[in-house]
């Protein structure tokens, strides 16, 4: 190429360059560099303090299920923690932003959160058990009033029903959990609850009447409790129950038998020390007819709500094949059968209690080869027992028939002996006897037996109520050391052996 065509086209170069506008100018001379984007977000990132979860480069919002668990995020993708209302529904998420779901325990107070993680209030069935959770889903304890019913939710929550001790006082929560006042029935028995819930102890007045509540809270009726008299709707008859108690210790027979004065006068101190004390009459060294006249003179003017005591210490008569077998020997030689003593008390009204220390020594008692002959000893007390089955009644209705049990408890001292039923005691030099029966009974019931004083405490009361049952008194003197060490079984006849005979 020529010199002169070079020149030629830098001249035409120019001029397109001074005609051309400023940007297609830059376009030509500069290549602007084209930005490259950095690779995708994805997953969980944290910015700021705040977390999000990327899908397609974007932060997800919402409701949003990852690995198996729930989390929500806020509009600007903000994973959300703490408590959140979402839709009207409150919901907690952990710090980790996962929803909860279950029991949830924050600070002091239980929430409970059902499957979809909503927090619940009001009344809920948890496995099987009711709970109350409140307006802020805050489970409750203790005493809780709705309306105006009263339940009670123990420290796990649970609504309690039935019978429940509540710091010291009885209340009945029914099968909805709410707190029963006024009367109540339960399996024939009929209790009643104050105001407040709690069971009745003691007495009432209700409607002019007057009843009684056990320690058991159970309503007395057809029964008398500490001396007073209750009609078969737990009515006090307006009356108390007297206590009569007649004591005869047969001693001076031609030959003394020592020891039945000390019981008589024993018993006599331990009855008249009692709660349901005992108006009593001492008979010492009776004949047959005397006992009978004893019986009707004592027991005089008893109705069907009293109680009336018979206590004999003496010789009893082992007549096999008589009709005096069984008999209580008078101290001039004349007996009084069994049947003829429970014909006798049978005529009395109400209760009776017989108690029969006799004592099987000496030639009252048969003998083989010098020995006791226990059949005779087992025989006797069997027709004293066979004879007040034989006459056994029911107190009337009038009296509440006292459970509605037999009118007779009768407590023999023996069903055989190898030895006599009285020992000697010793002191300073002073001998006495005593009926070994009589002193287990006596000490049974709480008393010192040669002085009849209380001492404080009751040896047969198992339960520690203070009211000695025929169960409890019977198996004291079972397991009595003097009883055992002259090898005596005592006997029971009583309809209702949980029956109390004797309160402190």
């Amino acid at each position: 190429m020529s010199k002169t065509t070079k020149r030629l086209i830098v001249i035409i170069l120019a001029l397109m360059v001074l005609t051309s506008p400023i940007h297609n100018l830059a376009s030509v001379f500069s290549a602007t560099p084209k930005k490259v984007c950095a690779a995708e977000l994805s997953g969980w990132e944290s910015s700021k303090g705040s977390w999000y979860y990327y899908q397609d480069g974007s932060p997800v919002t919402g409701w949003q299920k990852i690995n198996g668990y729930w989390y929500y995020f806020a509009s600007n993708g903000v994973m959300k923690t703490g408590w959140q209302k979402i839709g009207g529904n409150w919901y907690y998420f952990a710090s980790t932003g996962v929803m909860q779901t279950g029991w949830l325990k924050l600070g002091v107070n239980w929430y409970y959160l059902n499957s979809s993680g909503v927090m619940q209030t009001g009344w809920q069935k948890i496995s099987g058990s009711w709970y109350y959770l409140n307006s802020s889903g805050q489970m409750q304890t203790g005493w809780l009033k709705l309306g105006v019913n009263w339940y009670y939710l123990n420290s796990s929550g649970v609504m309690q029903t039935g019978w429940q001790k509540i710091s010291g006082s009885w209340y009945y929560l029914n099968s909805s959990g709410q707190m029963q006042t006024g009367w109540l029935k339960l399996n024939g028995n009929w209790y009643y609850l104050e105001s407040s819930g709690k069971m009745k102890i003691g007495w009432l007045k209700y409607n002019g009447y007057w009843y009684y509540f056990k320690s058991n809270g159970v309503m007395a009726c057809n029964e008398y409790v500490d001396g007073y008299s209750f009609d078969a709707s737990g009515h006090w008859t307006g009356s108390a129950a007297i206590s009569r108690a007649l004591l005869i210790g047969n001693q001076n027979y031609s030959s003394e038998l020592p020891g039945c004065h000390n019981d008589m006068n024993s018993m006599a101190g331990m009855l008249g020390g009692l709660k349901n004390s005992f108006k009593i009459t001492k008979y010492p060294d009776a004949s047959a007819s005397q006992m009978l006249n004893a019986i009707k003179s004592a027991f005089s003017g008893a109705t069907e709500s009293d109680v009336s005591l018979f206590f004999y210490s003496g010789h009893g008569l082992s007549s096999s094949g008589s009709s005096y077998h069984g008999s209580l020997c008078g101290v001039d030689g004349s007996y009084l059968t069994p049947s003829e003593l429970a014909s006798a008390l049978s005529a009395v009204p109400g209760r009776v209690i017989v108690l029969l220390d006799s004592c099987f020594s000496g030639a009252v008692i048969s003998t083989k080869d010098g020995k006791v002959d226990k059949s005779a000893l087992d025989s006797y007390n069997q027709a004293v027992i066979d004879a007040f089955a034989a006459v056994n009644t029911t107190l009337s209705a009038k009296a509440g028939e006292m459970y509605g049990k037999s009118k007779f408890v009768v407590l023999t001292a023996a069903a055989y002996s190898e030895t006599s039923s009285s020992l000697w005691y010793t002191s300073e030099g002073e001998s006495s006897a005593f009926g070994v029966f009589t002193r287990a009974l006596v000490e049974g019931c709480g008393s010192e037996y040669y002085t009849g004083n209380y001492t404080g405490s009751i040896p047969s009361d198992n339960n520690g109520d203070k009211g000695i049952s025929v169960t409890e008194i019977y198996n004291y003197i079972l397991n009595d050391q003097y009883v055992n060490y002259v090898d005596q079984t005592t006997q029971c006849y009583a309809a209702n052996m949980s029956e109390i005979l004797f309160k402190r």
